[in-house]
């Protein structure tokens, strides 16, 4: 996978192998291919959150996945998107109170 130039290493100096540079490479984009597929789940989950809350009326179902994105993201980028969702999802199930907390939560980081 990796080839390592060996013209200059020095005598008496540690060369690493092959084998522990394809090793941490592959531990690294690990890392990095798992950071990007959360990032696309959860902007998946707003967009279903959405869909659901929007177009098929499902307000409940659409409640599950926005709180799923802002327990797993938070901060993330659509943070605003899932925290207004929520309050809308409160609001059609009849939740003043909590909509009203959510709302405040909304305007006090953004």
């Amino acid at each position: 996978m990796a080839e390592i130039d060996k013209r200059h290493a020095h005598a008496g100096t540690a060369v690493r192998t092959d084998v522990a540079v394809d090793e941490g490479l592959r531990a690294y984009m690990l890392r990095v291919y798992n950071y990007m597929a959360l990032g696309v789940a959860g902007t998946a989950a707003v967009t279903l959150a959405e869909l659901e809350l929007h177009e098929l009326h499902a307000p409940a179902s659409a409640f599950v996945h926005y709180r799923w994105y802002l327990e797993t993201r938070p901060g993330g980028y659509l943070e605003a998107d899932a925290l207004f969702g929520t309050a809308e999802c409160l609001r059609s199930l009849g939740r003043p109170d909590e909509e009203r907390e959510v709302l405040r939560t909304l305007l006090k980081t953004h």
